[in-house]
């Protein structure tokens, strides 16, 4: 996706009222400036473990996001819930469909495998297919009640 038509798409969900606060706004794009990140670490450094790392931290964060939005406890006995529960607890609350919830298992696993030095477990094409994945994902999902 295009960076100006991500931009276009969050400042017209803002002020169709899609997205309820300026933070929501900030928050956006922040997030898609990380995203714009990896894709550079991917495109332009060759560089698909740095890219995948962070690209899964910007879906780690909104998922938490998600979460809050829709009144879904984020921590658990005071400990934060790992993005694995998160996941399972917005699919249960029906937030999003087992398709989406089957996807983010999926890029999370690419994400930890380039955490934990697993770099034969995961190529560059499936690196981009989770940064623009992710980027169509919370343009699909974005951080209001659903």
């Amino acid at each position: 996706m295009n960076t100006n038509f991500a931009e276009w798409f969050l400042h017209y969900d803002y002020a169709s009222g899609c997205m309820k606060t300026y933070e929501q706004l900030l928050n956006a794009g922040l997030l898609s400036d990380f995203l714009a990140m990896a894709e550079y670490l991917l495109q332009d450094e060759k560089l698909k473990q740095p890219a995948a790392v962070l690209a899964g931290g910007v879906l780690e964060e909104h998922i938490r996001k998600l979460c809050i939005t829709n009144s879904i406890d984020v921590e658990d006995a005071s400990k934060a819930k790992k993005l694995d529960t998160l996941n399972a607890d917005l699919g249960r609350a029906g937030i999003y469909s087992k398709n989406d919830q089957k996807q983010i298992t999926a890029w999370a696993g690419i994400r930890n495998s380039a955490a934990h030095a697993k770099y034969d477990e995961f190529d560059e094409q499936q690196v981009r297919g989770m940064i623009d994945g992710i980027r169509a994902f919370i343009a699909r999902m974005p951080l209001r009640q659903l």
